[in-house]
């Protein structure tokens, strides 16, 4: 349909000449004129902007109900361009060859409000694709438009699945859990159509995807020939492009299975260790005479990790220097000294409410951590 906008745009007449039907078109407009001459009439015409196609797609008006499909002039026509006389109020229509410039500038002066000096060849040459266009556009939704839809919807899904490269990298789906191909739509098609080696554009990325400025439906307003072939051939190879993802989407379900099982595994290994750890860590305290909550007593960073490395020494009952028990004494001491002023100060500002008086040290000290923690 591009090809009959050219059409259009080249043959439009900016004046009537001496050919048969030319004379004919003048003389019909005098007719239906006040005035009785050509050059006092053709001012008294304009056209209104409504523009039919012969075919089904377009409607038309009441009055060109029963139209015959001929210009003013008598010559059959496929675009019809109604125009009106000012004077009488009667209407008609003409053909491509005959929609004058003065028609189209009378339109433009009333539709924008603008004097006729002001209005240019590209402005008239605008009017008339944008009409044409927008009648094409109708035609075509009129007489394809349920069909499209339904073959469009059948493969939209698919199309998003099959029609994308992989980059060569996978990336980690948070939702499946595991690492997947990473893939990007294909933009640009590829190989001789019909042909193995053919692999096509995204139907969805060319008519409709709202990240492509150049999405036919904004631009057309209708697929181009090539989308419709694409989108022909897409369908008559469904059933192997959805065994296709089939096959794609158990693979990784199997992955996804897989790695499930690996996680639960871990559980119940990590789980076990933890029981060993924990079973070596009693003994080691008792070996030494420590308890076990005491490893709990860290309030910073230095002590925290203190107090994980003499875990490990306990829990393998290698005997502790003096410097290391006296430093371990120092922070279990710590720990359960009675709270100063300044940390019981800082708690309240940080919301706490309830009472201080039998928290140690310590149990502050993890109770400001947890709301400090909280507020973030």
């Amino acid at each position: 349909m591009n090809d009959d906008i050219e059409y259009v745009m080249k043959n439009a007449k900016r004046t009537l000449g001496e050919g048969r039907w030319d004379k004919i078109l003048k003389r019909e407009m005098v007719a239906l004129s006040v005035a009785d001459n050509y050059d006092d009439a053709k001012y008294e015409w304009k056209a209104t902007g409504e523009v039919w196609w012969q075919g089904i797609g377009t409607p038309r008006p009441a009055w060109a109900s029963e139209h015959p499909d001929k210009c003013l002039c008598s010559h059959s026509i496929v675009y019809h361009f109604e125009i009106e006389n000012t004077e009488t109020g009667h209407r008609d229509c003409v053909g491509s060859d005959h929609i004058n410039s003065y028609m189209v500038l009378r339109a433009i002066k009333d539709e924008m409000g603008i004097d006729e000096s002001a209005i240019t060849e590209e402005m008239i040459e605008e009017w008339i694709k944008t009409k044409v266009s927008s009648m094409m556009k109708t035609a075509w939704w009129n007489e394809n438009g349920d069909w499209f839809t339904t073959q469009f919807d059948a493969i939209k899904e698919l199309d998003l699945r099959v029609n994308v490269h992989f980059t060569g990298k996978h990336i980690f789906d948070k939702k499946l859990g595991v690492a997947v191909p990473e893939t990007k739509i294909r933009k640009k098609g590829k190989g001789t159509f019909g042909l193995p080696d053919y692999k096509m554009s995204s139907i969805v990325w060319r008519w409709n995807h709202p990240d492509n400025p150049k999405a036919q439906i904004n631009t057309k307003g209708y697929p181009n020939d090539k989308l419709l072939a694409d989108m022909i051939m897409f369908n008559a190879m469904i059933d192997v492009h959805r065994e296709s993802v089939l096959a794609e989407d158990e693979e990784i379900e199997k992955r996804v299975q897989s790695a499930l099982r690996y996680k639960e595994q871990k559980k119940i290994r990590d789980a076990i260790l933890q029981e060993q750890k924990l079973a070596e860590l009693r003994d080691g305290c008792d070996y030494f005479d420590i308890h076990l909550e005491d490893f709990m007593c860290g309030t910073n960073d230095w002590e925290k990790r203190f107090l994980f490395d003499m875990e490990i020494r306990v829990r393998g009952k290698n005997e502790l220097t003096e410097r290391q028990l006296e430093s371990l004494m120092n922070i279990i001491n710590r720990y359960n000294d009675k709270p100063t002023e300044r940390q019981v100060n800082y708690l309240r500002a940080l919301g706490y409410d309830g009472e201080t008086e039998s928290l140690t040290r310590g149990e502050v000290s993890k109770l400001i951590d947890k709301l400090k923690e909280e507020k973030i």
